[in-house]
């Protein structure tokens, strides 16, 4: 996705996918007179492309066995009740093999609700990476940064801090399962 900002909530469903943030596009003027931008060269820290979400529900949701496989790379995500949920509720077989990388998730999350579970990242399934990342300003009961249930999870290489926790376990990450 080009630089910018992108307001509302993106749920992906019954798809892999690969978005990418920090390319640098082109112009509205240009786009409306046919010409196409530039996704040629990659930029994530220079050409900011953002997710800014209502606060009804997450930023970004992978729902369905159908979106395991889908790559969240460069990307400022930010507003939502979560920043980026691996949504269990609809999901059986479990997603699989997501990757979120290298992204700034930052400022969601409920203060409110002191059971809920993973305001920055709710993750779920199994053999899912999560490196890179900067999960800052988030607010949860539990694991405001990261939080949920996976099995064979991937934490490395993560800046996890400031996050707010407001029930009893884990500002920073609370995770049951395997990681």
């Amino acid at each position: 996705m080009a630089l910018g900002t992108y307001s509302g909530n993106m749920i992906v469903a019954d798809k892999a996918l690969r978005l990418l943030g920090g390319y640098a596009g082109a112009t509205s003027a240009a786009y409306a007179a046919g010409q196409s931008g530039d996704f040629t060269t990659r930029d994530p820290a220079a050409r900011v492309s953002t997710i800014s979400a209502g606060s009804g529900s997450a930023a970004v949701t992978l729902r369905d066995f159908g979106a395991s496989w889908t790559t969240i790379d460069g990307f400022t995500i930010t507003g939502g009740q979560r920043g980026i949920e691996l949504d269990d509720d609809y999901t059986w077989p479990p997603l699989e093999n997501v990757t979120i990388a290298n992204n700034r998730i930052e400022n969601n999350g409920l203060s409110t609700d002191t059971g809920m579970i993973g305001g920055g990242i709710y993750v779920s399934g199994k053999n899912n990476v999560l490196t890179g990342n900067t999960v800052s300003g988030n607010q949860a009961g539990r694991g405001a940064g990261v939080g949920g249930n996976a099995g064979n999870l991937l934490l490395s290489g993560n800046d996890i801090a400031d996050n707010i926790g407001y029930g009893d376990h884990g500002g920073g990450v609370y995770l049951a399962g395997s990681a």
